[in-house]
């Protein structure tokens, strides 16, 4: 399966935003961190200005049927077995767990 990771640095910032080319499309993100429910939130969006706002939730396609993209979805995923998706540190964004985009033709 072909994925993508899309970088995400903590460090320094509870906000921050980035563009990624994934596929061939380009995506605008925005990332905040939400200190009373402890997670980071995504804003994405295209560059023909379909968007879409998400919590961070791991092992969950994030967009679903959203309008942003036909061409595939994100998830937050890790690597770590031992890694407990029910309680995700802030400084493990990014490292332990960490975004991905899948294109829909190679998920499983």
């Amino acid at each position: 399966m072909k994925s993508y990771v899309v970088p995400m640095s903590v460090e320094g910032s509870a906000y921050f935003t980035q563009t990624v080319n994934l596929s061939g499309q380009a995506f605008s993100f925005r990332f905040l961190w939400n200190e009373r429910d402890q997670h980071f939130y995504m804003d994405v969006e295209t560059t023909d200005g379909k968007k879409n706002s998400v919590k961070l939730v791991p092992n969950n396609a994030l967009l679903g049927k959203s309008s942003v993209t036909d061409l595939g979805d994100f998830y937050m995923l890790s690597q770590d077995s031992s890694a407990d998706p029910e309680k995700i540190e802030y400084s493990q964004y990014g490292s332990v767990w960490n975004l991905y985009w899948i294109p829909f033709d190679q998920e499983e």
